[in-house]
């Protein structure tokens, strides 16, 4: 190897392994983010339960009811959050 193929391979080498200590990059989970939505307060909503199939049995008003987005419990949020990336976004 020639003196300049050295350097540059040197510098290859180097540019290669110091990039590979950076850390990685946090990703929001992708089924999060289609589940869960943040109000403006912080406040993270999702769908009802038991609200997808046998609907025949369920009343009109409760149908309509599980329409809207409920609140989460302040049990799963701490989870959900993580989820959706630290910030809940």
């Amino acid at each position: 190897m020639s003196g300049i193929d050295a350097l540059a391979h040197a510098a290859a080498v180097t540019t290669s392994y110091t990039a590979a200590l950076g850390m990685p990059k946090m990703k929001s989970h992708s089924g999060a983010k289609k589940r869960f939505k943040v109000t403006g307060s912080g406040k993270i909503q999702a769908r009802h339960a038991f609200s997808s199939h046998i609907l025949e049995k369920k009343s009109p008003k409760r149908k309509r009811h599980m329409d809207l987005d409920k609140p989460l419990s302040r049990a799963d949020r701490h989870r959900v959050v993580k989820l959706l990336g630290g910030n809940g976004r």
